[in-house]
């Protein structure tokens, strides 16, 4: 048997260095693990030292954006050296970089911060001051039904001004027909009874008889000229055959004098027929035509009952189908009988004279008859439009007038600022892009005011159906920009102060003084376009409230457009002394006669046209534009996310000079 000492040993040896190379491995991999950690900490440390390094400027804005510049990169740097390379298990950083994304430039970007910063806020304050305002008051149906009046009164007012138009025609073509009976068929009567008594008898003559005893004696006087002894009793009976031969010639011309007459005078009357007949067919086709708008006036009219009720309708003229069916039944048995009479013209040689004429003034006289009804009809309708078209033409003066009066309240920038705002305004078109042709100074140039009212009324009517999440956005450019009261006397409500203490924009220092949150809404690259905007669009909601509470009150008589007219020029006089005291500060009653405890300052009407406009993208941009300019600083150069990554190694405890490499990324951001 062999020595077996060191056998265990040996074989303790053999078990143990496999079970050493193992913990060697697993505690390479758990180091190379722990340095991997600590480096991904420090980046992410980095990360967030990088995110506390945002611009304080914009944090005033409630925005988060990193300027991207040197200091960031060692920032960066910095900060992961500090926190990586320490310990036994550390890993030393080698290089690494840092890559920005998403700038406050992008319209999307900026929105999101926009929201995340006003949305415990904004719904808040929009339902108290405007969406339950209106829904409290009931103004928001009022005004729906207000629009609906304005739209249909100016739709029946222009149907009936259609049917009444087509009515002129049909009276003007009956005066043509009339000038026709009076100036032609008239003198013709007259010529037919001159005829007589010649013409009854010219009526017994034979033409067929004279014409052959005619042709005889010219043919018995061509022989006895042939004859040669003529004796003198021959010659006398020559003369007496020469003579009757003339006279028998001459009652034939007359004759014929006789038929050519009775051919012009049946020619006329054919004429008179014929020209009265192309009358007869305008004067049905206009008939027609305003039986339709009739028709369609009616059907409108039915309408309006079923929407708004049967009020002001009895003083709509709606012309009955009956006087239609009368009207045109005249026509047709004038022209008719016209027709008839010219057969009789036509056929004049075979009956009397007399009796034609007194057939001719008999339809003349009963023509008479009529036409004056149609001018009776003609005067009424006329008497009527000119009463109509004097209280239209009144009213709309009046409301011209006071349409003048509010551009002269297109005004309250300050004289000393517009150089300074000039030289502001071409920087913020330049940023936005903005084309030259919306610089205008009268925002009311080419506006209807009566129509902006109506249509007002109707979005504010459609107001509830229409919240959005653009409410984030129209709330921020009221909490962190200025307007032509800030700083007046709608701030003492408590609302304004607690948005002076949350703003730290501070707007009111803002070099585009009152006039910011005018230009988000319109973009108008002067103070003048920007003012005149929110007045005229404050007098058209006004006129709306002001018109709708006089369409209500009684003692209101007329066609439903006229009255509408009229209580729009009453409403204008209040509308404008509603937006002279909004645009000095003052708070008003939304509506004296639907929520006279419910009161508005100018801040609510800009934050209602903020809504009803939605031009979400339009206000970004404006706004970015603007805090451009109050900070200076460039909003693509401040980001709000980016990515990381840094290269590190860790040396090997077992195998010399061996490194281990290591690489970790991370990201971070705002939001």
């Amino acid at each position: 048997m062999r020595d077996e000492r060191g056998a265990v040993t040996l074989f303790i040896i053999i078990i143990v260095v496999p079970i050493f190379l193992f913990h060697a491995v697993l505690i390479e991999f758990a180091r190379s693990l722990l340095a991997k950690q600590q480096l991904e900490l420090a980046v992410k440390a980095a990360n967030r030292s990088v995110g506390a390094a945002f611009s304080a400027p914009l944090q005033t804005y409630g925005l988060y954006g990193v300027p991207f510049s040197n200091e960031t990169k060692e920032l960066y740097e910095r900060i992961v050296r500090l926190n990586s390379g320490h310990g036994y298990a550390a890993a030393l950083y080698e290089n690494g970089e840092i890559q920005m994304e998403r700038s406050l430039d992008d319209p999307e970007v900026f929105s999101n911060q926009v929201m995340e910063e006003m949305k415990y806020r904004a719904p808040l304050e929009y339902a108290r001051q405007v969406t339950s305002k209106l829904k409290q008051s009931g103004l928001s149906a009022a005004l729906q039904d207000f629009s609906s009046f304005g739209d249909k009164a100016q739709e029946l007012d222009r149907l009936a001004r259609n049917r009444d138009e087509q009515m002129r025609r049909v009276w003007r073509l009956y005066l043509d027909w009339d000038r026709w009976i009076n100036d032609s068929l008239a003198p013709l009567a007259a010529q037919i009874r001159a005829l007589e008594p010649e013409h009854s008898e010219l009526r017994k003559w034979n033409p067929s008889e004279m014409r052959r005893s005619l042709a005889e004696m010219d043919a018995e006087l061509t022989q006895l000229g042939q004859a040669e002894n003529r004796t003198e009793e021959l010659e006398r009976y020559i003369e007496r055959l020469a003579q009757a031969r003339s006279e028998l010639a001459a009652r034939i011309a007359r004759y014929e004098r006789w038929l050519a007459e009775l051919s012009s005078l049946r020619d006329r009357h054919r004429r008179i027929a014929d020209q009265v007949n192309l009358i007869k067919d305008d004067l049905l086709a206009a008939l027609e035509e305003a039986k339709s708008w009739n028709d369609k006036l009616r059907t409108s009219i039915s309408e309006w009952q079923r929407d708004l009720g049967s009020e002001w309708i009895h003083s709509v003229v709606l012309i009955p189908d009956g006087d239609f069916t009368f009207v045109r039944g005249k026509a047709v048995q004038y022209d008719r009988e016209l027709r008839a009479l010219a057969n009789e013209t036509a056929s004049l040689s075979a009956r009397n004279a007399e009796t034609l004429a007194s057939e001719l003034d008999s339809y003349i006289g009963s023509w008479s008859e009529w036409i004056e009804q149609v001018r009776a009809a003609k005067l009424e309708q006329e008497q009527r439009e000119k009463q109509e078209s004097e209280q239209r033409e009144e009213a709309e003066r009046e409301f011209g007038n006071w349409l003048e009066k509010l551009k002269q309240l297109f005004a309250g920038c300050d004289p000393e600022q517009e150089e300074q705002e000039q030289k502001l305004y071409a920087q913020l078109k330049e940023r936005t892009d903005a084309a030259d042709h919306d610089d205008k100074g009268d925002y009311a140039d080419g506006r209807n005011a009566r129509d902006d009212a109506v249509g007002l009324g109707q979005m504010i009517g459609q107001l509830a159906e229409r919240l959005t999440e653009t409410v984030y956005v129209n709330e921020y450019a009221l909490v962190m920009f200025n307007y032509r009261t800030m700083g007046g006397n709608e701030n003492s409500a408590s609302g304004d102060r607690q948005q002076q203490t949350y703003t730290l924009s501070k707007p009111s220092e803002h070099p585009l003084r009152n006039q910011e949150v005018e230009y988000i809404l319109y973009g108008y690259h002067s103070c003048q376009a920007n003012y005149s905007a929110a007045y005229w669009e404050i007098f058209a909601v006004r006129l709306a409230i002001r018109t709708l509470e006089l369409l209500m009150s009684p003692g209101k008589a007329g066609p439903p457009w006229i009255v509408f007219l009229i209580a729009l020029a009453e409403g204008a006089a209040k509308a404008y002394q509603d937006t002279v005291k909004l645009k000095d500060g003052e708070e008003l009653a939304l509506s004296s006669k639907f929520a006279p405890s419910l009161t508005w300052n100018y801040k609510d009407y800009l934050r209602l046209f903020l809504l009803l406009h939605r031009n979400k993208d339009d206000y970004v941009k404006r706004m970015q534009a603007l805090i451009e300019l109050n900070t200076g600083l460039r909003l693509a150069n401040h980001y709000t996310y980016w990515t990381s990554q840094a290269n590190g190694s860790l040396r090997s405890l077992f195998l010399g000079r061996y490194q281990y490499k290591t690489k970790v990324e991370a990201a971070w951001g705002y939001y």
